[in-house]
Order: C-alpha cells, then sequence, then structure tokens
C-alpha cells in the first residue's frame, strides 16, 4: 500500500533531537504549562513547532528579504556548532 498523503497535512511529522539546557527545557515546559489551554497548543511538540516557526520566520525576514527559505531533506552537521568564528575572535589560539 501507497501513501499519497500531501507533504503538507498535519500528519506528516517527523521527529527531531535537540539539545537544551536544563535551565531552557524547564522554562519552556513550564510556559507550556502555564499557557497552553489559552494559547490553543494542542500538545507540547504543537509548542514547540510554533516555536520553531517564529525563529524560521524571522530568520527568513531577517535575511532573506521576507522570502521563505527552501526546504530540504539534507542532514545538518552533527556535534560541532555552526558559529562562524573571525580570526579576531579571543577564543581562536593564534600561531
Amino acid at each position: 500500500m501507497t501513501d499519497d498523503r500531501p507533504d503538507d497535512r498535519p500528519d506528516d511529522r517527523t521527529t527531531i533531537t535537540v539539545y537544551l539546557t536544563r535551565e531552557l527545557r524547564n522554562r519552556a515546559r513550564a510556559a507550556y504549562r502555564a499557557t497552553a489551554d489559552r494559547e490553543g497548543d494542542l500538545s507540547w511538540s504543537d509548542f514547540v513547532a510554533k516555536a520553531v516557526l517564529l525563529e524560521v520566520e524571522r530568520r527568513e525576514q531577517e535575511h532573506n528579504a521576507g522570502r521563505t527559505y527552501e526546504g530540504s531533506t539534507l542532514p545538518l552537521g552533527a556535534g560541532a556548532p555552526t558559529r562562524r568564528r573571525s580570526p579576531a575572535d579571543p577564543d581562536i589560539p593564534t600561531a
């Protein structure tokens, strides 16, 4: 049997793994518990998805003239942070 569902259906979800500090995780959980009914959150996952969407939209507005970034299934690099450092960064040893 084939799956004929379009990609934009709510059932077309995937999982992600992220690492947060305990403090941030606990703050987010507390905010969710305190406001989920008033904000219309269907679940913890719905709350997290809304937060991610807000940041994606902010970055599209700020860095892509408000245009939607094209989605990709390419894996993200694991482990090392993506922060770009300049040679003047004090954390980078000089020769």
